[in-house]
């Protein structure tokens, strides 16, 4: 004996369930006889429905993972300062908060060298002004990231997701989000400058 198809429809017009029973006696309440036809486009389309969000979901989980790399690139091409180039790799900026850490405990000067240049004794001025700059290149690109990512997560078509790139210009509530953090944190640098000027 073959089963009865069957389909409860929403209020507008959707079938949002299907199932099968033995007979017409045990449909569920609320529920018609449906075709063989309309019970396999259901599954069809609940199908091509996950299939497509999953695929949108793995191109955004890689366009955030590019936008990861490169804004740790970004970063750790360094700054200028004084007409020279300091890198900012993950030892670098240790380095930097060493001899900064060094200025806060007395010192006055600090052997350190720019990219190409023989180690010499930096000043506490200038570590101080080189920590500060450092400081507020990894927070600017660290949020922009962070905002981008969020930027990636909003949108729906992945032609959209594959054209995004790193530094390009937020809108809206991202470039909001920016401004605003990096306006505190200037804040907070300029609190720590001004406390180490006494």
């Amino acid at each position: 004996m073959n089963n009865i198809y069957f389909k409860r429809i929403e209020s507008s017009g959707i079938i949002e369930q299907v199932g099968q029973v033995e007979s017409v006696e045990y449909l569920p309440e609320g529920c018609e006889q449906a075709t063989e036809e309309e019970y396999n486009d259901f599954f069809n389309n609940v199908k091509s429905s996950f299939s497509d969000e999953y695929i949108l979901q793995s191109i955004r989980q890689e366009k955030i993972q590019q936008m990861s790399e490169e804004c740790s690139k970004t970063i750790q091409k360094g700054v200028q300062y004084n007409g020279k180039v300091y890198s900012l790799t993950p030892n670098d900026q240790i380095n930097i908060d060493s001899m900064f850490n060094a200025v806060l405990a007395g010192a006055k000067e600090y052997p350190y060298h720019a990219d190409g240049e023989s180690c010499c004794n930096m000043k506490a001025e200038d570590i101080l002004n080189l920590y500060v700059l450092y400081k507020k290149t990894v927070t600017y690109y660290t949020t922009y990231y962070n905002q981008l990512k969020m930027y990636i997560d909003t949108l729906t078509d992945k032609k959209d997701v594959e054209k995004v790139f790193f530094g390009q210009e937020l809108t809206g509530v991202f470039q909001e989000q920016l401004e605003d953090m990096m306006a505190s944190a200037d804040v907070q640098m300029q609190n720590i400058i001004a406390k180490l000027k006494g």
